[in-house]
C-alpha cells in the first residue's frame, strides 16, 4: 500500500510542475489581416453597385436577360476581378471569400432593383384586378362572373350599369380607360374614374331588350407601360 502513495504522489507532483504558456500575440500580423480583409470587402461593395448599376443601364437598353447575365458572369469572373486589383485571392479564407460572394450578390441585386424602380426608373406593368358588374334596379346589384368572364342577369328596360375594378402601379398611373361595345358593334373608349383604394369605376347606360356588351380595362401608367384586362361579356335577358 505504501508504495501505491508514492507514485500517486509522484505524479501529482509532476502534474503541479506543468505550466500552460500561451502562444505569443503578433499584434502587427493581426491588423495587416483584418486591414487586408477590410480591403478586400471595400472593393466587393464597390464592385456590386458599380456592375449593378450597369445592369440597370443594360436592362434598359437591351432588356431584363442581359442584366441577369451580366450578374452570373460577373460572380464567375470575381476571382479574377479582384486580381486585376492585385488582390490575392489565395491569401483570402475560404469562409471570408464565401462571405464577400455573398455580399457581392446581395448588394448587386440590391442595387439593381432599387435602380429600376421608381423614383429612379419604372418597368413594371399595372396591376389590373377582376372587375365587378353591377346593374341598377331599386339599388345597386352585383353580378357575380362565371368562369368565362361572364356576367348574366334579367332585367326588363332600360337601368344603369356600372363597371368596376381595382388597378394599382409601384409608380404613378396616367389614365384607365374602359374599352365597351354593344352587340359586337365599334368599341368605345371612356376613361374611368378614380375613387379610394385605387377602385376605378365607369356608369353606362344598359339599354332595353335582350342586349349583349363586351368590355375590357387598359391602364397606362406614367413610364408608359401598359397592362390589358381580358375581355369580359354581360348578358341581359329581359
Amino acid at each position: 500500500m505504501a508504495k501505491k502513495k508514492r507514485r500517486s504522489s509522484k505524479k501529482k507532483e509532476e502534474e503541479e510542475d506543468y505550466e500552460f504558456v500561451p502562444p505569443e500575440f503578433d499584434e502587427r500580423e493581426f491588423l495587416e489581416k483584418d486591414m487586408f480583409t477590410t480591403k478586400v470587402l471595400g472593393l466587393v461593395v464597390v464592385l456590386a453597385i458599380v456592375l449593378g448599376i450597369f445592369a440597370f443601364f443594360l436592362t434598359d437598353m437591351i432588356g431584363v436577360a442581359a442584366g441577369a447575365l451580366l450578374l452570373f458572369v460577373s460572380i464567375g469572373a470575381l476571382g479574377t476581378i479582384l486580381q486585376i486589383f492585385k488582390v490575392s485571392v489565395a491569401d483570402i479564407e475560404k469562409k471570408t471569400m464565401i462571405g464577400n460572394y455573398l455580399t457581392f450578390i446581395f448588394l448587386f441585386l440590391a442595387v439593381w432593383i432599387i435602380c429600376m424602380n421608381p423614383p429612379l426608373s419604372d418597368y413594371a406593368d399595372p396591376e389590373i384586378g377582376e372587375p365587378v358588374f353591377f346593374f341598377e334596379d331599386d339599388g345597386w346589384n352585383q353580378v357575380n362572373a362565371t368562369d368565362a368572364n361572364r356576367y348574366s342577369f334579367t332585367l326588363a328596360g332600360d337601368a344603369d350599369g356600372k363597371i368596376e375594378a381595382e388597378v394599382v402601379d409601384n409608380g404613378e398611373l396616367e389614365n384607365v380607360t374602359l374599352q365597351l361595345r354593344k352587340d359586337g358593334g365599334d368599341w368605345e373608349k371612356f376613361e374611368m374614374d378614380e375613387g379610394e383604394d385605387n377602385i376605378y369605376t365607369h356608369e353606362f347606360k344598359l339599354d332595353s331588350g335582350n342586349d349583349n356588351y363586351d368590355f375590357r380595362i387598359v391602364a397606362l401608367d406614367a413610364a408608359g407601360n401598359e397592362a390589358d384586362s381580358d375581355r369580359f361579356e354581360i348578358r341581359k335577358t329581359a
